[in-house]
């Protein structure tokens, strides 16, 4: 996007009135890994690599964001868990890294979450494509909160 079309972004936003948003971290914050310790003991020895696991997820979604070069989640997924694997001298399948993968999308939330977005109820939470979020959802008990994955789909390049 050269500066001309920036600066009309930018414009064009300006002219619609802002709107209060609240931005939650949903794993980890509200989505509650410890669910996915049977899996990690099962296709990895050890539930004690799932924090390892998730930290290095992070790392390279966040690279990839700072040197300009998108990576999208599932893909920093399987990759962390292909370099915890190689560390941890695991070898583990196609199969188990998509079985673990798979199962962020059936994360419950934590107990306290429902209740305590109540009174966010009108709010938006965006978290992933739209069909995670609508098993995440039903997972917290149809807490209140609607999918805005178009925004998340827009930062995709």
């Amino acid at each position: 996007m050269g500066r001309g079309e920036h600066r009309a972004c930018i414009s064009r936003h300006r002219e619609r009135p802002m709107r209060p948003i609240l931005l939650f971290d949903v794993n980890e914050t509200l989505l509650d890994l410890r669910a996915l310790d049977t899996l990690f003991e099962e296709k990895l020895g050890s539930a004690a690599l799932r924090p390892l696991w998730f930290a290095q997820m992070l790392q390279l979604s966040f690279v990839g964001g700072l040197i300009d070069r998108y990576i999208n989640f599932t893909d920093a997924q399987l990759a962390a868990l292909e370099m915890i694997a190689e560390r941890a001298n695991v070898d583990i399948s196609e199969a188990d890294r998509t079985a673990i993968v798979n199962a962020m999308s059936d994360l419950p939330p934590h107990p306290e979450v429902p209740e305590a977005l109540d009174p966010a109820s009108g709010e938006r939470l965006s978290h992933g494509h739209p069909h995670q979020f609508r098993r995440q959802r039903r997972r917290s008990s149809g807490s209140q909160c609607r999918n805005r994955s178009r925004i998340r789909e827009g930062a995709e390049r």
